[in-house]
C-alpha cells in the first residue's frame, strides 16, 4: 500500500472506524474513486416511510433528516476533492435520503448538497460546478445504456455520472453511481431564465409534496422543481399553471405544435421505446420552459430513472400507451406532426444505432474504468450488495438491445408507418439547423457561450428557441 494512501487513510478514518485499514485498502485498490463521507457526530440520515392515499400510486418517504459533514474523494493515493468540514454556506456538505420506492432498499440513495459549488466528477471545467448531486446505490448498467441512448436521440441535456465506492463514517456502503442532479444550471444542466423559467415534474408522487400544480387530464399532478415551492410567488405559480393548461388542452385539440418542442418530445418517447421502459409513472416526466415568452416552447429536458428499462422486448414502452402520460394523445392526434417527427427520427437513427451502442458498452468493459467497475461489482456482491457480474450485465444488455431493435423495426413498419403514409412532406431532421454546445449536446433557448451551428463555431449571448 502506498505510503501516501496510508497517511490519508489514517488521517481521515482514524477516529471512526468499523473498517480496518486493510479493508479500506482493498476498496481503494479496486481502482474506482472512493467517495468518503464523515458526518458530524457520526450521524446517519433517517426518514419515515409513507404509503399513497386511496386512488393514488406508490410508496415514498417523509421527514428525511439532513445531516452535515465532510466529503472527500480519493483515488488510490491521491485526494481528488475535499469539501472541508461543514460550515454553512462556506464548506462541507449535507446529505439526506432521497427517492421514493428506491429508498426502501437496504442501501439508500442520497442527495448531496455542497456548501460551495464544485464538480464532483472532476472534469476540470468550472461550468460543471454545482451544489447538488445524487448518489444511487446501483450495481447495474442502466445508466450506461440509458444515458448513451439519451445522447444518441438528441436530448437537450444528458446527465453525467461515474461509479464510486461509498464509505460513510469509515464503513463500506457499496458500489454507487455519483450523478448530476436534475435542476437549473445555465452552464451545464437545464437552462432556465432565473426569473421567468420553470421546471416541473409530472409526478406519480405528487401526493407526497407540500405544494403541487394540478393537471386537468391526468391523475398525476405537477411537483415544482424550479423555482423552489417556498420561493414561488402566487402570480408565478398561476403563470406556470396556465402554461401547463395550454399544453394539456393542445394535446386534446391537436394544436400542440404551438406549445411544445415536437422533436424533443419525439426524442424522449423514442428513447423510452428503445429502452423498453415498463413503468410509465416511474419514467420521471419533467417539463421545462425557458421563459415566459409566448413563443417559447415547453420541452422535456432530460431522461431520468431507468429502473425499469431493458425489461420489455416485444411491446411499446409503457409511456407510449399508458394514459398517465400524454403520449397516447399525441399518437392518436389528427395532427400527424408528432408521429411524423417520431417516425422520421427513428428512420434517421435505426441504421447502426444498435451496433453503436453495443460497441460502446463492450469498449467500456475493456477500458481501465470498466475493469475497475467490474472488480467493484464483485467486491460489492461479496459484501452484501447486488449479486451482479458487470460483464454479464453488459452482455445481457447487448443481447437485449439487439432483440429489441428487431422488434422495433417490425412495430414501426406495422404500427407507425401507416399513421404517416400520405403525409406529403414528412418532417426532415436537418441537423445543420440545430445548435450544439462544445460537448455535442443540442442546446436551445437561453444557452450562452460558444456553440456550433451549421458546422461553424460562434459565441452567442442567448439562443432563441429553434
Amino acid at each position: 500500500m502506498p505510503a501516501i494512501f496510508l497517511l490519508l487513510s489514517f488521517f481521515f478514518f482514524s477516529s471512526l472506524l468499523p473498517c480496518s485499514a486493510d479493508e479500506l485498502t482493498e476498496v481503494g485498490e479496486l481502482g474506482l474513486p472512493m467517495l468518503c463521507i464523515e458526518s458530524e457526530n457520526g450521524q446517519i440520515p433517517t426518514c419515515d416511510y409513507v404509503s399513497h392515499p386511496e386512488g393514488c400510486d406508490g410508496y415514498s418517504i417523509a421527514n428525511a433528516t439532513k445531516v452535515p459533514g465532510r466529503l472527500v474523494i480519493i483515488l488510490q493515493n491521491d485526494t481528488l476533492y475535499d469539501s472541508g468540514s461543514y460550515v454553512s454556506e462556506l464548506s462541507g456538505m449535507t446529505f439526506r435520503i432521497r427517492g421514493n420506492t428506491s429508498a426502501y432498499g437496504r442501501l439508500k440513495p442520497y442527495k448531496i448538497k455542497l456548501q460551495k459549488k464544485a464538480d464532483l466528477l472532476l472534469r476540470s471545467d468550472k461550468r460543471f460546478k454545482d451544489k447538488n448531486w445524487v448518489l444511487l446505490p446501483k450495481a447495474d448498467v442502466d445508466l450506461l445504456v440509458g444515458y448513451r441512448v439519451s445522447q444518441l436521440v438528441g436530448m437537450p441535456w444528458t446527465p453525467s455520472f461515474r461509479y464510486v465506492n461509498l464509505i460513510v463514517n469509515g464503513e463500506y456502503q457499496g458500489l454507487y453511481q455519483l450523478c448530476e442532479s436534475v435542476g437549473r444550471n445555465e452552464d451545464c444542466r437545464i437552462a432556465l431564465d432565473k426569473e421567468d423559467g420553470f421546471l416541473v415534474e409530472h409526478d406519480a408522487y405528487w401526493w407526497n409534496e407540500s405544494f403541487y400544480l394540478t393537471s386537468g387530464i391526468s391523475k398525476y399532478h405537477y411537483s415544482l422543481k424550479y423555482p423552489e415551492p417556498e420561493e414561488v410567488s402566487e402570480e408565478k405559480a398561476l403563470r406556470i399553471q396556465y402554461r401547463l393548461q395550454q399544453m394539456e388542452s393542445s394535446f386534446q385539440d391537436g394544436s400542440y405544435a404551438r406549445y411544445i418542442d415536437v422533436e424533443n418530445f419525439a426524442a424522449w418517447m423514442l428513447a423510452h421505446d428503445i429502452l423498453g421502459t415498463s413503468d410509465a409513472g416511474g419514467s420521471n416526466m419533467y417539463y421545462s420552459c425557458y421563459d415566459d415568452a409566448e413563443q417559447t416552447l415547453i420541452q422535456m429536458p432530460v431522461l431520468w430513472d431507468f429502473d425499469t428499462s431493458l425489461r420489455t422486448t416485444n411491446r411499446w414502452a409503457s409511456a407510449h400507451t399508458d394514459a398517465v402520460t400524454f403520449f397516447p394523445l399525441l399518437f392518436a392526434s389528427p395532427d400527424r406532426t408528432f408521429v411524423a417527427v417520431y417516425y422520421q427520427l427513428w428512420q434517421s437513427l435505426k441504421n447502426g444505432f444498435a451496433a453503436e451502442i453495443c460497441g460502446y458498452l463492450r469498449d467500456y468493459a475493456k477500458s481501465k474504468e470498466g475493469r475497475a467497475v467490474a472488480a467493484s461489482f464483485s467486491y460489492d456482491a461479496k459484501h452484501g450488495g447486488y449479486e451482479n457480474d458487470f460483464n454479464q450485465c453488459l452482455e445481457s444488455a447487448v443481447v437485449w438491445l439487439e432483440e429489441r431493435f428487431d422488434w422495433l423495426e417490425g412495430a414501426m413498419r406495422d404500427k407507425i408507418e401507416p399513421l404517416v403514409t400520405g403525409i406529403p412532406h414528412l418532417v426532415q431532421r436537418n441537423t445543420n439547423d440545430q445548435t450544439f454546445n462544445l460537448l455535442g449536446q443540442r442546446v436551445g433557448a437561453g444557452y450562452k457561450g460558444v456553440v456550433v451551428r451549421g458546422g461553424r463555431k460562434k459565441l452567442v449571448s442567448s439562443i432563441r428557441p429553434e
